[in-house]
């Protein structure tokens, strides 16, 4: 069973969670506490199936972004007796925008037999990347994924959710080896050359 991970930002703390985000296995999970906290109202208020939330990262694949990777995305679809689905849907999603509680959701179109629906939890770095600008220092769910895309290319660092010394460190040697200046942030050029990177690494 994963570990789920959730960044408190209230409090500044981590801690490990038990909830419908454990729909995944052999992998270790992240998230924020605001992006359950909205996954518990909707589901709560609809009687909405949680079928997808967390995507892992895994070398070889190609990786798009995806605020799934970041725990910060679900995919949720409706009891299979459910009359008017598409009408019942729409509903759902005018209430997810209207509530406040999520940043995005697709459109009808895009996701025609299940609702998407995602929470920011940062600016994005570009128009691009929607992944933020991180720093030493700072901590959330990038942090995480920056954590787990440099030990995958063989960088190590404690996935810890926190940018600290020995992920600078990890980033260094990372951004030397690729031809970057060893800078001490990930930006939208670091993170596209490391998604890059992990996307085209040999599966295992």
């Amino acid at each position: 069973m994963a570990t789920l991970f959730v960044y408190s930002k209230s409090n500044d703390i981590f801690y490990t969670a038990s909830s419908s985000l454990h729909s995944i296995n052999e992998h270790t999970a992240w998230s924020d506490e605001r992006f359950i906290h909205a996954c518990n109202e909707l589901c709560a208020r609809f009687e909405l199936r949680l079928i997808r939330s967390f995507v892992p990262l895994l070398p070889g694949y190609p990786l798009h972004f995806s605020p799934h990777h970041a725990g910060l995305a679900g995919d949720f679809a409706l009891p299979d007796a459910c009359t008017n689905i598409i009408s019942r849907q729409n509903e759902i999603r005018r209430w997810c925008v209207s509530s406040g509680l999520f940043s995005y959701v697709q459109p009808q179109y895009i996701t025609p037999t299940w609702i998407h629906a995602e929470v920011s939890v940062a600016s994005p770095s570009s128009v691009f990347v929607p992944y933020p600008v991180i720093f030493p220092g700072n901590t959330g769910v990038h942090c995480f994924i920056l954590q787990k895309c440099l030990n995958i290319m063989g960088f190590p660092c404690l996935l810890s959710g926190r940018f600290t010394e020995d992920t600078l460190t990890a980033l260094y040697r990372f951004r030397t080896a690729i031809g970057l200046p060893p800078e001490g942030y990930v930006d939208a050029i670091c993170w596209q050359k490391l998604m890059s990177a992990v996307s085209t690494a040999p599966k295992r």
